[in-house]
């Protein structure tokens, strides 16, 4: 019809059959599948004037290398990616429901969060001693029914539990 017709809003242009769908976007706009130009909605990134997905379905909100910042129904990130609602065993959940590692993952089942190289839980072929998971409870100690290494009572040297003494230390018998 010969008219120029402005652009849909915040295009920088846009198609000449259809003025609501934008080719590219004015500075600080992104493009996003309807060809429509404004801000990136969650679950998807600002990149080169468009709207791309974050890589994971899951994710909320992502960085520039579309790695996870942020899941839906806040769940857990691990590597990167929306894990689930809890972290896996060897690892504590810190800031941003962010999993991260143990400081022995190998053989902590669970840490604390404020201080991850002291353990809380073993994995099923350890034992809890001071922090630590340990094959074998060391002599002078038992392993009680929740797989932690507890002292024997005094004057014992070998024990099957706190009541029953094996070996007595030094000047003293059973």
């Amino acid at each position: 019809d010969g008219i120029c017709k402005p652009c849909g809003p915040n295009c920088a242009s846009c198609s000449s059959l259809n003025q609501t769908i934008c080719d590219s976007c004015l500075t600080g706009y992104f493009l996003n599948d309807k060809y429509q130009c404004g801000s990136c909605g969650e679950g998807y990134l600002g990149v080169n004037g468009k709207c791309e997905p974050c890589s994971d379905k899951k994710c909320r909100k992502c960085n520039p290398a579309k790695k996870c910042l942020r899941c839906y129904d806040d769940e857990v990130i691990l590597n990167d990616e929306c894990y689930g609602k809890n972290c896996p065993e060897g690892y504590y959940e810190g800031n941003d429901f962010l999993c991260s590692e143990c400081g022995d993952s190998k053989r902590c089942s669970e840490c604390q969060p404020l201080n991850p190289q002291r353990c809380k839980k073993c994995k099923d072929k350890y034992y809890l001693l001071d922090y630590g998971c340990v094959e074998n409870c060391p002599p002078g100690y038992f392993a009680n029914n929740n797989r932690v290494c507890q002292k024997c009572s005094s004057n014992c040297l070998s024990c099957i539990d706190d009541q029953q003494c094996l070996i007595c230390d030094e000047d003293f018998a059973l």
